[in-house]
């Protein structure tokens, strides 16, 4: 008997995400959390924009390689068909 998953719910600020990462492959997530930002500094709103991002990555939307220390490059992934 096959489990019926649970549809994924990608909103604007993921596909907002991946669409970052498609254009630029390799980038890390503070690259992306600083363009997602909501305000003018994002000094102060950085984690903001980790949020969606940790949600693409648990989603299987985008793929997170550790390069060192909490620095990770962020590639697309391929579309299932």
């Amino acid at each position: 008997m096959e489990r019926n998953r649970p549809k994924r719910r990608i909103g604007h600020q993921m596909r907002e995400v991946i669409a970052i990462v498609q254009r630029n492959p390799g980038c890390n997530k503070k690259y992306v959390a600083e363009i997602i930002s909501p305000y003018d500094h994002p000094e102060k709103s950085w984690r903001l924009g980790y949020n969606p991002i940790n949600r693409a990555i648990r989603q299987g939307l985008i793929r997170a390689i550790k390069v060192k220390g909490g620095i990770y490059q962020l590639f697309a992934v391929e579309a299932e068909p």
